[in-house]
């Protein structure tokens, strides 16, 4: 199972429970060679664990002011009696860690899961051709019909409003304290 939060992690984890199964949770990047075990297990483990840089996190590197190099992840584990369930998949695909992910498992099954597929051309690549083809869609529509989601009804305004004194107004933002330059 990969998830990308530790809200997440803790929710998942607790849920497995359930399955009567034992989850082990690749909780540090050097416990990443338990995920070479071949026998029948359920494991947990973090999509950015599989940036290559084992000693030093990329948010250590980044305020130090340098900027992390991509590295190939090596292959963990050419089974394919892997099944990788792979949460928030929209928001893994296009990077470094979705590619590593693809690297380590390199026969798995992928199934991804997300609640907002990339759909749209402006992305380099679509979810489901990242991951192969939809097994099912849940839409909101749906949801809303099985009174698990409440409609969101949305108004759209516009404002007749109009800056007279583009000077005064910036003067007032900055001394509010909002400006970041």
């Amino acid at each position: 199972m990969i998830n990308d939060r530790l809200d997440l992690e803790d929710q998942l984890s607790h849920t497995v429970t359930y399955t009567g199964e034992n989850l082990t949770l690749i909780d540090h990047k050097r416990d990443m060679d338990k995920l070479k075990n071949t026998s029948s297990n359920l494991n947990m483990v973090m999509l950015h664990k599989f940036l290559i840089n084992n000693a030093i996190s990329a948010e250590s590197l980044l305020a130090a002011g340098i900027v992390p190099k991509y590295e190939e992840f090596p292959e963990l584990n050419t089974s394919e009696r892997i099944l990788l369930l792979i949460d928030e998949a929209h928001q893994d695909q296009g990077g470094e860690m979705g590619d590593n992910l693809f690297l380590a498992f390199t026969n798995a099954v992928k199934i991804a899961l997300t609640g907002t597929p990339l759909l749209t051309e402006r992305y380099k690549q679509k979810t489901h051709e990242h991951f192969g083809s939809f097994i099912d869609v849940y839409r909101m529509n749906d949801s809303v019909a099985d009174r698990a989601t409440v409609d969101i009804i949305y108004i759209g305004r516009t404002s007749q409003d109009k800056l007279t004194d583009a000077e005064m107004f910036k003067q007032e933002f900055e001394d509010m304290g909002l400006s970041r330059n």
